[in-house]
């Protein structure tokens, strides 16, 4: 691991660039100072990787609010919403095609439209669960307990769109994500299926968006258990940006060594540590 001032010190190095985008360039609320810059001068090509229950074009709609332009700041972007989508689209998942399935959470756009997939309002009746968008106002271990217990028993698979344990807000405060969820669901004794990262499937269907021939690639983001064991597992460098999720564990574990003592000391995957992108 070697500490770094800006991403612009090593990216000339890569034949692309993976990127997160919470707690990387944006956090929940504005651009991190100076990240539409930074990303300009990017020449390699770039493509937000972000376990997001958003379908892609949301996301890049949300990137057009904040002045971030596809083709100037960014060549692709994959979210694992948008992986679930194509997923199903081309029959990839282990379903049984038509399937039905009972969504939970609040982005239900990104299954609006999916072709032999179709909604239902009953666990009894489903095949899958879908669950995309956690509600923070909502205590899911309660209000979902029946369902889950039910779902559990018919063995059904619960996809989830948004692996992630916590993200970040811009008040520096840890919210809970879908990957809670699944969790609790998975102690139940229920099957559940992760979109995103850190697993292999989603960082293959990005890279392969390029058609390169055996490419140097580095992962950038802010969380060491999926962006960080996401690049370990896909064989590619990691640059962990001390901006985000792993940063504030961190300061909540109150450890006595500093941040780079503690990503040392417990042999973190990280071969670039930066306090920011730029």
């Amino acid at each position: 691991m070697k500490k770094i001032n800006s991403i612009l010190d090593v990216v000339d190095q890569y034949d692309l660039i993976l990127c997160d985008i919470w707690g990387v360039i944006y956090n929940g609320h504005q651009l991190f100072p100076n990240v539409k810059d930074c990303l300009k001068s990017i020449k390699t090509p770039l493509c937000f990787l972000t376990n997001s229950s958003l379908n892609a074009s949301s996301l890049v709609d949300l990137l057009n609010t904040l002045e971030l332009k596809k083709g100037e700041h960014f060549e692709k972007l994959v979210s694992s919403g948008e992986f679930f989508r194509q997923s199903i689209i081309t029959q990839r998942l282990p379903l049984q095609y038509p399937s039905t399935y009972l969504f939970i959470g609040s982005n239900s756009h990104v299954v609006n439209d999916l072709p032999n997939f179709n909604r239902v309002d009953d666990v009894d009746t489903a095949d899958c669960i879908v669950l995309a968008g956690n509600n923070p106002s909502s205590n899911f271990k309660t209000d979902l307990k029946e369902i889950f217990t039910k779902a559990a028993e018919r063995k059904l698979t619960l996809f989830c769109l948004n692996p992630d344990m916590i993200a970040i807000n811009n008040t520096n405060e840890a919210i809970l994500c879908d990957g809670q969820v699944a969790h609790n669901y998975k102690q139940n004794g229920g099957n559940v299926y992760s979109m995103g990262k850190p697993d292999k499937p989603i960082f293959d269907y990005a890279i392969n968006q390029f058609q390169l021939d055996s490419p140097k690639i580095l992962m950038i983001g802010d969380t060491i258990g999926t962006d960080g064991m996401g690049a370990k597992n896909s064989n590619i460098d990691f640059a962990l940006v001390s901006s985000g999720v792993e940063h504030h564990i961190w300061q909540s574990e109150k450890s006595q060594l500093s941040f780079e003592e503690w990503l040392i000391h417990a042999n973190q995957p990280v071969t670039w540590l930066l306090d920011s992108l730029s």
